[in-house]
């Protein structure tokens, strides 16, 4: 068995809870077939998860997957190439809680063989992330500006630095997501980097943010906390003569919103499970822009 990996059975109707899997499917048909020399048809395997969806990252070190299998045949499962371990066929119904990632990018390969030998392959990508700046303004004319982003779960407070004079603070978490203020920022590019360590490893997330005293003024208020709901709010400020300011979720087509009295807000809706992502752009009668970023974690 893969170090650290441990299986257990759940019920389907369990399978997706507060989040989301980032999930890249391979399906490996009709390989080596034997027995019966009529029979080279691979056993049925499916995933109920959607491989064409793009979601996000996980923040637990855990995953929970299922589907349908031929009744009958024998299921084994693998992570990171590691040891490969069964996996209950019930009546053609199958699933399992697969713990033990690691930070990054980890490898599952669940295969199915019938009684003929035939079998088929399953090769899932699944993310594991544990530390993201994923709200943040740039460029911004302004001198300080609150940053945030996602955290994993149990993880500890990140430690944020830059790689000049500016300075982070009021960090604090709720939850799965933090948020701090960057101060000090002058005309110029600051890296900003946030770092925790997980199982003895540093694991660490970096931007770039630039200072630019000629761009519009663009501010985003932090949501501060995960919600369960399919549509939130979204609000902030702006200033500096903006002629139009848009705003685009997982990269969907933009709205067009209207500031009034440099106040701005927005009802983002059909939210995924998972982490979705937000951008804000504003642009002014001079065609110079402010960009921001943030993160919206929803939860079932």
């Amino acid at each position: 068995m893969a170090k650290g990996k441990v299986l257990r059975m759940k019920n389907l109707n369990s399978i997706v809870r507060g989040f989301t899997v980032l999930i890249s499917v391979i399906i490996l048909l009709g390989l080596v077939a034997c027995g019966d020399e009529g029979d080279t048809t691979s056993p049925a395997l499916s995933l109920d998860q959607d491989p064409e969806a793009i979601l996000s990252p996980v923040f637990v070190p855990q995953v929970e997957l299922g589907g349908a299998v031929e009744p009958g045949a024998t299921l084994e499962l693998s992570l990171n190439s590691g040891d490969e371990e069964a996996v209950e066929n019930i009546n053609g119904v199958w699933s399992v809680v697969v713990e033990g990632l690691v930070p990054g990018s980890n490898t599952i390969s669940i295969t199915a063989t019938d009684d003929r030998g035939n079998n088929r392959t399953l090769i899932l990508a699944v993310v594991y992330q544990v530390i993201a700046i994923d709200h943040f303004v740039t460029p911004t004319p302004d001198d300080q500006q609150v940053i945030g982003g996602t955290l994993g779960e149990g993880v500890p407070l990140p430690v944020v630095e830059s790689d000049t004079t500016a300075v982070v603070s009021g960090l604090s978490v709720n939850g799965t997501v933090w948020t701090g203020t960057v101060s000090g920022l002058v005309e110029g590019s600051y890296t900003l980097t946030a770092k925790v360590t997980v199982n003895g490893e540093e694991q660490t997330s970096a931007v770039v943010i630039n200072v630019d005293i000629t761009a519009p003024l663009l501010t985003i208020d932090p949501l501060g906390q995960t919600t369960s709901a399919q549509e939130v709010d979204l609000s902030g400020t702006v200033a500096g003569n903006v002629a139009s300011l848009d705003v685009v979720v997982n990269g969907e087509d933009p709205i067009a919103v209207t500031p009034s009295v440099g106040q701005w807000q927005v009802t983002v809706a059909g939210l995924k499970v998972g982490k979705n992502l937000v951008t804000v752009t504003a642009t002014d009668d001079q065609a110079k822009v402010a960009v921001g970023n943030t993160a919206i974690w929803r939860e079932l």
